[in-house]
């Protein structure tokens, strides 16, 4: 599910934005976006590099999520020179709840919530970007009222 106002998600070529906290990014089974020609983009290292296909530890996507700053946001980049396979989620949804701006270049990666978990929940009230990530496989329902309810 992509919601809110202010959602864009322009067919299958370009960016999705949320807005204000709005959003919730779970798709049960389309994918969303389609991975750029950018495969094979490697990253300046530093915290919000993402360099495994693992859920949890260094370089992985929700240790980037973790890594972002409050109040400045930053950019989540994708070294897809090294994650070469899709990012699976084990654990839970990936949250964000800072107030700066984030934005996530996937550079053609592909993240999966296994059909358990919701993919993304911005809770932020700030400017979400996914530019070059495909979205598959995360969950709606009674998954999505119980991460609501934990915040």
């Amino acid at each position: 599910m992509v919601g809110g106002r202010g959602s864009r998600v322009p067919g299958l070529l370009g960016a999705v934005v949320l807005v204000a906290g709005t959003g919730l990014v779970g798709l049960p089974v389309l994918g969303l976006g389609v991975p750029s020609a950018a495969a094979g983009t490697s990253c300046t290292a530093g915290p919000l590099t993402v360099t495994t296909t693992g859920d949890t530890g260094v370089g992985s996507l929700r240790a980037a999520f973790g890594n972002l700053d409050p109040t400045a946001g930053g950019t989540i980049c994708i070294d897809t020179t090294l994650v070469t396979t899709p990012i699976t989620l084990t654990s839970t949804t990936l949250t964000y709840g800072g107030t700066g701006a984030v934005t996530i270049d996937g550079n053609g990666a592909s993240v999966e919530g296994n059909n358990t978990f919701l993919l993304i929940f911005d809770n932020s009230g700030a400017l979400l970007t996914i530019n070059g990530l495909e979205l598959t496989d995360g969950s709606t329902g009674t998954n999505e009222r119980a991460e609501r309810a934990r915040r």
